[in-house]
């Protein structure tokens, strides 16, 4: 691992690491601490956008339908032999300043949470560069090593084959002697008593 971590920046990015099973795939065995601190908190970010959006667009719909019937109950209420209809108004009038109160703070949370994703989002991004690049100094060292091994493996090799080669050659010329000096009945007689006549 490096001592001094390098200054990334990265620009905005649409790419959310958390919702690519390749990044998750990179992962071998147990992601770091600070990585699985950063993906939580980057899932509870966007688990409130989804809710936020689906709460914004419910209190639209509401708040419209709170508009509407607030304007076709005027009439109504403007009649002074239907206080009844006033007392409704006025309940109605309440109730749209709930809404507004609602609607107004999702919208606002709805204009924060992007910042705040897109800032987690670059930190994990950040963080996982980070430990995919001292894996990949590690795994280039390791492949250094392992091609040394394999180099002085594949001497070893070529010198053992080198080896069987004289063997072979030396029992080449020694039978070609004792064939050219006993005559083959002899070497047939010999390979019977030695090798069972397998050679």
């Amino acid at each position: 691992m490096m001592d001094k971590k390098p200054h990334i920046q990265i620009k905005k990015s649409e790419h959310i690491v958390v919702l690519d099973q390749n990044w998750h795939s990179l992962f071998t065995g147990r992601k770091p601490y600070k990585i699985k601190m950063l993906e939580s908190q980057l899932n509870k970010l966007l688990k409130e956008q989804g809710k936020v959006n689906t709460e914004y667009k419910a209190y639209k719909v509401l708040k419209k339908k709170m508009m509407d019937d607030i304007i076709s109950g005027m009439s109504v209420a403007f009649d002074d032999k239907h206080a009844e209809g006033t007392k409704e108004l006025k309940k109605k009038h309440k109730h749209i300043q709930e809404i507004n109160g609602k609607f107004d703070a999702y919208e606002k949370r709805k204009q924060e949470l992007p910042h705040e994703i897109e800032k987690v989002n670059q930190t994990l991004l950040k963080e996982s560069m980070i430990i995919f690049y001292e894996r990949m100094i590690h795994n280039k060292e390791k492949k250094r090593r392992l091609e040394s091994e394999i180099q002085t493996i594949h001497d070893k090799v070529k010198e053992l084959v080198g080896k069987k080669e004289d063997l072979d050659e030396e029992n080449t010329r020694l039978y070609e002697f004792m064939h050219d000096l006993a005559g083959l009945e002899v070497i047939e007689q010999l390979d019977s008593h030695y090798f069972g006549g397998e050679e």
